[in-house]
């Protein structure tokens, strides 16, 4: 099985979410030698890391037998989107996949994404199902 890396941008109020996340990514992948990043942009104002998720993160026992946490170490925010393409920049392998924090991925999920990528110019979108709030 191709390896792939997965970017997770997180912020400092999202734990129960993260912790969510990551549980589904063990239980539900079919490979967990893929690699992990998970970026905590926590030096806003109003998402500071109240919940101290860095410590949480490198306490935490993973499955996965690649995991690189990123902390912004910035007194200023770095931004959603740059977040995310400086994860994909320090991604090891050339499939690379964007998960939110506050969601959960499927029985195999890694599998599913391998299986639709046809060639190198295929960009693969997962569907994200919300419950209706309106």
């Amino acid at each position: 099985m191709k390896k792939i890396s997965f970017c997770i941008n997180t912020t400092g109020k999202e734990k129960d979410y993260l912790e969510l996340l990551l549980h589904s990514m063990e239980t539900n992948f079919s490979n967990l030698d893929h690699e992990l990043i998970i970026f905590i942009d926590s030096f806003r104002l109003q998402d500071s890391d109240n919940e101290d998720i860095h410590s949480w993160l490198l306490n935490r026992s993973f499955k996965f037998k690649d995991v690189n946490i990123i902390k912004n170490n910035l007194s200023v925010p770095i931004g959603y989107a740059p977040n995310i393409n400086l994860m994909f920049e320090i991604a090891k392998y050339d499939i690379v996949s964007y998960i939110q924090s506050d969601m959960v991925v499927g029985e195999h999920y890694d599998t599913e994404i391998l299986r639709h990528l046809k060639d190198e110019n295929v960009i693969v979108s997962a569907t994200r199902v919300e419950p209706s709030l309106h």
